[in-house]
């Protein structure tokens, strides 16, 4: 029993490192013509992912909390604590709503391999828009009163149709909802892809 405790602990520290050397390190892709430039393609959420699916949401929690604390008391910027919150706030819907679905999934019987990885796909892309909507909720009002209404809205502004009247709605529904659709797909198809793998590898340690 201790063993399992301490090898439980031992793979929550690695992931959790992981995840946060690819929070803070790791590589970033903006697509500055397709959405605004502070939006990149990152793979921080991947470890979080696995971890979850491996050993459930306490474990997935605890990877968040660890990467969100080390981060803000640790890696500060100028966005902090915000852009760490929400984060947190996404992730947090992620790992809960992927969890609900994949335990449904575990009690069916005879679920193939193709509907179990496009049922939790599904879950993974859905939570994360929803996710991003809720963070965005939070946070963009948040750093308009911090930085300003104006600067927030050249940040964001990259269609020429955009103005200051409709920049929130246009935000939301052409970068915030397509861009969180594109990086869960992503990540979504990575974990799919592993989980298995390294839930067989933890098993046999």
């Amino acid at each position: 029993m201790r063993k399992k405790v301490i090898k439980r602990m031992c793979f929550d520290a690695i992931f959790a490192s992981i995840s946060l050397i690819l929070y803070v390190f790791g590589p970033k892709f903006p697509l500055p013509f397709i959405f605004p430039g502070f939006l990149d393609i990152q793979f921080s959420m991947l470890p979080i992912l696995i971890i979850t699916f491996m050993l459930g949401p306490i474990d997935g929690l605890i990877v968040i909390l660890v990467r969100f604390f080390v981060k803000v008391f640790a890696f500060s910027s100028f966005t902090s604590p915000y852009g760490e919150i929400s984060d947190l706030i996404y992730s947090i819907v992620v790992v809960l709503v992927v969890s609900l679905v994949y335990s449904k999934l575990k009690k069916q019987e005879n679920v193939s391999s193709k509907r179990r990885f496009v049922t939790l796909l599904i879950s993974i892309v859905g939570s994360w828009v929803v996710g991003g909507l809720l963070s965005n909720s939070f946070s963009i009002p948040i750093y308009c009163l911090i930085m300003g209404k104006e600067t927030v809205y050249n940040m964001v502004a990259i269609f020429p149709f955009v103005n200051e009247s409709n920049w929130v709605l246009y935000y939301f529904t052409l970068a915030v909802i397509p861009f969180n659709l594109l990086l869960s797909s992503i990540v979504g198809v990575l974990t799919l892809l592993v989980d298995k793998h390294l839930l067989n590898f933890y098993n046999r340690i």
